[in-house]
């Protein structure tokens, strides 16, 4: 008797668990749809986040429906890149988080894939290689440059900078700065990664991930708590409540100091490969509002000695006319119209680089 009320009381709790979630799901695809934008990302020998390869997946929010490919290495890419460089033909490396990806954007509109066209279309023969992946640092990029893209022969590397780099760079913890001076560690950085790799290991679990309003609501959530009290932990004061607010945080203290270093420690590392270093700030913005963050980014002292690209007044003047350069019920990103106008600034300071003196038919 006591086996079948135990039984009973257990059946009853699944039910009413059941009708919640399905509740909570109804409720919120009703009441404040989400952005559905899962995140691909598992470790990698290097310790820090990759892509997943070999991914196909979808991100799917009130203005966009786009399928993420991943390509063998890791890359948003339709093809395979061999580590050897073909003749005549330049390389270009692309370090930054999901505005790099192209979130929220389809192949053909994101930024490498725009600059390979408008370099065509001036007779070079360059290969972009994307080497982003959404949530990195510019400690994480370094890294990813340090363990695996130098073996491509980059000739120029692109390090994006945005509002969220000061706390991932406080966050990840991977590199040790004392006295101005830089140096690296072997740290690791794999926030969740291991339970990641687990869940991912269901396919009911991708099914849900990819395609429930309520587990994205709570996943950004708690991704933003978690993000906010590691941050205290490495000396942050304050952090922004909502995803929506990353944008507006770091632009003085530790992590602007901290970013800094790194770029600087950055140029000269890639200079010693023969490799040329040009920092891309991403302004803020939502829609049409665009605001320049570079300034307050990266410390006067910094700033003069690095190469850097601020496309705010471009994406200004466009706004101003009403184009819409920022998605505004996703996650932000820049929209196609946005890309673009990024991509142009970037490709005018590119081809003015003498490494593209050998690609040029």
């Amino acid at each position: 008797m006591r086996t079948r009320n135990l039984i009973s009381m257990a059946l009853k709790a699944l039910a009413l668990g059941g009708f919640a979630l399905v509740f909570g799901e109804v409720f919120i695809r009703v009441a404040d749809p989400q952005p559905l934008i899962p995140r691909y990302i598992t470790g990698s020998p290097e310790g820090i986040r990759a892509n997943i390869a070999n991914a196909r997946y979808w991100h799917q929010t009130p203005e966009i429906s786009v399928e993420m490919r991943i390509n063998a290495q890791g890359m948003r890419d339709d093809r395979e890149y061999p580590e050897q460089k073909p003749a005549q033909t330049c390389r270009i490396g692309l370090f930054g988080d999901s505005f790099f990806m192209g979130y929220e954007l389809d192949l053909p509109e994101t930024m490498p894939v725009r600059m390979q066209e408008l370099l065509k279309q001036q007779g070079y023969t360059v290969e972009f290689l994307n080497f982003a992946v959404s949530g990195f640092g510019t400690g994480e990029m370094l890294r990813r440059y340090d363990k695996t893209a130098r073996n491509f022969n980059l000739d120029i590397a692109l390090f994006q900078l945005h509002g969220s780099d000061g706390n991932d760079n406080l966050r990840s913890n991977l590199f040790d700065v004392k006295d101005g001076a830089v140096s690296p560690t072997e740290r690791a950085y794999l926030p969740a990664v291991g339970l990641q790799d687990r869940l991912m290991r269901w396919w009911i679990y991708r099914v849900i991930s990819d395609k429930s309003h309520l587990y994205s609501f709570i996943r950004e959530w708690a991704s933003i708590e978690v993000r906010r009290v590691m941050a205290l932990l490495r000396g942050r004061a304050a952090e922004p409540k909502t995803e929506q607010d990353e944008d507006e945080q770091v632009t003085d203290g530790p992590g602007v100091i901290l970013t800094g270093a790194l770029l600087k420690y950055g140029q000269e590392t890639l200079a010693k490969d023969d490799v040329e270093f040009v920092v891309v700030g991403i302004p803020a913005g939502f829609g049409t509002r665009v605001r320049d963050t570079v300034p307050t980014l990266l410390p006067a002292e910094d700033a003069t000695v690095l190469k850097v690209i601020n496309p705010f007044a471009n994406l200004k003047a466009a706004a101003d006319q009403g184009q819409e350069m920022y998605y505004q019920r996703g996650h932000r990103h820049l929209t196609p119209k946005g890309a673009e106008l990024v991509a142009k600034d970037i490709s005018k300071v590119v081809l003015n680089s003498p490494k593209l003196a050998s690609c040029r038919k």
